[in-house]
């Protein structure tokens, strides 16, 4: 192994030792919070997606009730299952504005996106775009695109990959709630991308248990799988480390019960709250996209080492003190 290699090894094991990891469930906690009081006609927020009657006819496939997703839920809830991600041949995804081997999301900044909000945004834009073939511009005259907003008391939200037209990604602020955080933005852009919520994929159940006894009343959604042709896994592992999966106390009746348990226990306090994407988060929109920059052997290879590098981490913290 080269010079180079174990360089980048002995970086990474540093990184994750002093860094990892971070903690930002309440803040998140929060944002579910006042996102479950707001009201959005014709479309059901989960949480921070917004499900369009497009949505239910490709993902619920063969349930009696597709044209209801509250009916589908409330009657067809064990033929409910869910992927992670659009599938490669799903007209959702931003294949039209294709440029030097980079699909473009053409954006614009609402008025009410202010300069330090727009920095932080545009952060996390290049973040995206620089661990895939997935790039943000300005709009020009597209007709698809997003328009980044922040309306007051409206939480924070994002359809799943391109719905068409002048689509939002909601970023409201309240005086003790805020949707401008890394994790929060990048959560929401990543929706867009076309990603979902990683605890709902169809192998869920092999890595985490959900108490159904200790959520919400009107929030079982929330944890229910969805089923469809126009979603795919891709073969990439179940991640407890992505930044679309949510932490052990979402939607719970109260802050002490949980409601997501991680299988392997060492995560309990992991899940829902790292502040940036992970490897297999990357590699999900490299395969949905077929991004030829992320094809070759040493991309995976480095993309997946601070993956790997985190579970060995952990084994051995477990092998010590437990």
């Amino acid at each position: 192994m080269c010079k180079t290699t174990w360089y980048y090894l002995i970086f990474v094991v540093c990184l994750t030792i002093f860094s990892y990891p971070s903690y930002q469930n309440a803040e998140i906690l929060s944002i579910i919070k006042k996102n479950q009081t707001k009201k959005h006609s014709n479309r059901i927020l989960e949480d921070d997606m917004i499900l369009t009657e497009y949505d239910i006819n490709l993902l619920f496939n063969k349930t009696k009730n597709s044209q209801n997703l509250k009916t589908t839920l409330s009657q067809d809830k064990n033929a409910i299952t869910f992927f992670t991600a659009l599938a490669p041949n799903n007209p959702k995804r931003w294949t039209k504005y294709f440029e030097n081997g980079s699909y473009y999301i053409p954006y614009i900044f609402d008025t009410t996106i202010d300069v330090p909000e727009k920095n932080l945004i545009l952060k996390s834009m290049k973040n995206i775009a620089s661990h895939t073939c997935v790039k943000f511009r300005e709009r020009t005259k597209e007709n698809n695109y997003l328009n980044i907003q922040s309306t007051p008391s409206q939480g924070c939200f994002s359809y799943v990959g391109m719905r068409g037209g002048k689509q939002p990604v909601e970023l409201g602020t309240e005086e003790t709630t805020t949707c401008f955080s890394k994790r929060i933005v990048t959560h929401e852009l990543l929706h867009a991308v076309g990603l979902y919520h990683e605890h709902m994929r169809i192998d869920r159940d092999d890595y985490v248990t959900i108490h159904r006894e200790n959520v919400q009343e009107g929030t079982e959604v929330q944890f229910e799988k969805v089923m469809g042709t126009g979603v795919s896994t891709y073969n990439i592992p179940y991640d407890y480390l992505s930044i679309m999966h949510y932490g052990k106390h979402f939607f719970a009746k109260n802050n002490t019960l949980v409601t997501i348990e991680p299988k392997d226990k060492r995560f309990i306090d992991v899940i829902g709250s790292l502040e940036a994407p992970s490897s297999s988060d990357w590699l999900k929109v490299c395969e949905m996209y077929q991004c030829e920059v992320c094809n070759n052997a040493s991309y995976k290879i480095f993309n997946m080492l601070p993956y790997i590098i985190n579970y060995v981490f952990l084994f051995f913290l477990k092998r010590i003190f437990y």
